[in-house]
């Protein structure tokens, strides 16, 4: 199916596994030069050769960072826009998810997710909306799961991540309509995924 999307550039987070690859490889079918990020290299490479030869041609990049480093944060966008020239749409998939019960969750377990799942979105979009907003356009698509409006016991962590990054969509929502930068947080249900 032809969205339209032929030509423009994308950056997937959580891109090396599960709905992150898929959506890669949905937008990267569609024409979408697409860079890939990951936390493990052999799993991004992997994502990278299973992509190749898709997408009419399109470009292929890939990105290993880890999103719980702002540092890191920041050198996705540089190098993205630098090997892309421009991001059209940034689709925030990143996560990390320890199925436990509250009590026995450590700090660091809480720390964990929320550096990846809810920092880690937020400073993509501080790194990257600017530049979408100096181009007076720009799709980001937030991907959080059901827990943020329907949470379980065994996910309270995530549930709280995504329910925030929830929030914070609908809260910068109109300040980035001005300058013609849409966001959105989708979250799909029971998906089949390695994980």
């Amino acid at each position: 199916m032809d969205y339209g999307l032929r030509g423009k550039t994308a950056v997937v987070t959580g891109a090396s596994q599960g709905i992150g690859r898929e959506i890669a490889r949905s937008l990267h079918n569609e024409g979408v030069v697409v860079t890939l990020v990951g936390q493990t290299r052999t799993r991004l490479e992997q994502a990278v050769r299973e992509l190749r030869g898709t997408g009419e041609g399109a470009a292929l990049y890939a990105i290993t960072a880890d999103l719980t480093l702002l540092a890191e944060v920041e050198r996705v966008a540089a190098e993205s826009i630098q090997k892309m020239g421009q991001i059209d749409i940034l689709v925030n998939c990143a996560g990390r998810a320890k199925q436990s019960s509250f009590f026995s969750m450590s700090d660091v377990d809480f720390q964990d997710v929320w550096q990846v799942k809810a920092l880690g979105s937020v400073r993509l979009i501080r790194a990257i909306a600017p530049h979408m907003i100096a181009r007076n356009d720009g799709r980001i698509v937030n991907i959080v799961g059901t827990a943020a409006r329907t949470p379980t016991s065994d996910f309270i962590a995530v549930g709280m991540a995504n329910a925030a990054l929830v929030n914070f969509t609908r809260g910068i929502a109109r300040e980035l309509a001005h300058h013609n930068v849409r966001i959105n947080s989708i979250s799909p249900g029971w998906t089949l995924t390695e994980r």
